[in-house]
């Protein structure tokens, strides 16, 4: 919406406004797409009705951001992006959510960043950008985002090491009830010796949680509560 201070010369009455999109050429590749109207609102410079008028624009932007109303979050056009992953949820969190959910939201979020490695991968998708803007665009458009990308990647780095404790140890406390019983010191020193990834395929492949095993008794007697709790888990 445009807000003007003075009478235009192409509107003499009240006519209904037309809204016309066109694409300028800018200094990105997918160029910008530009919509105006053709019958402006007219108030007076400083009046209560110019400060009505700019906070309802201004509360309809904060409802709707310009984000929900084009849909080519990624440009049809385009190869690579650096939006690996478009987060557009904050009026849902401002207007909906509790503090609580929003905290969990965002650990979600934190949650999927991890497990994709995306600060790492937009190292990549940044040279390659890069390198298709010296073709059709400013290539100097993009340098001020080349720091922080590095940046972001080389703490990345470090959460990867400190949570290789955490990861060991969620491991391990999965192990006891994918096998279905508690982990001896060997087989926990033996599950170490693994990254956590393949820790888990460890756990996933072993005939103790693939089969359904008891040992046998030094002498005839009750079961162990472990295997009494599987064999009821399976009768139910």
């Amino acid at each position: 919406m445009r807000v003007l201070t003075e009478k235009p010369d192409t509107a003499q009455s009240l006519v209904a406004g037309k809204s016309d999109s066109a694409v300028k050429n800018g200094q990105w590749s997918d160029n910008n797409l530009v919509t105006q109207q053709s019958a402006p609102v007219i108030v007076n410079d400083g009046s209560e009705a110019r400060k009505r008028f700019e906070t309802d624009f201004a509360d309809f932007r904060a409802l709707f951001p310009i984000a929900l109303c084009y849909s080519r979050i990624v440009p049809v056009d385009e190869v690579v992006t650096l939006t690996l992953f478009h987060r557009e949820d904050e009026p849902l969190k401002r207007l909906m959510l509790s503090e609580a959910e929003a905290r969990e939201l965002d650990h979600l979020w934190d949650e999927l960043h991890f497990v994709n490695e995306t600060p790492l991968k937009q190292v990549d998708v940044f040279e390659q950008l890069f390198q298709f803007a010296t073709q059709d665009a400013k290539p100097s458009a993009f340098e001020p985002m080349r720091q922080p990308i590095l940046k972001a990647a080389v703490a990345f780095k470090e959460l990867q090491k400190t949570s290789v404790t955490t990861q060991r140890q969620a491991v391990i406390d999965f192990a006891a009830m994918a096998w279905r019983r508690p982990l001896s010191e060997k087989e926990i020193n033996a599950l170490k010796t693994f990254p956590p990834r393949l820790m888990l395929v460890r756990v996933l492949t072993s005939p103790a949680f693939l089969y359904r095993g008891e040992k046998a008794p030094a002498k005839t007697g009750p079961v162990r509560p472990q295997e009494l709790a599987t064999r009821l888990s399976y009768f139910l």
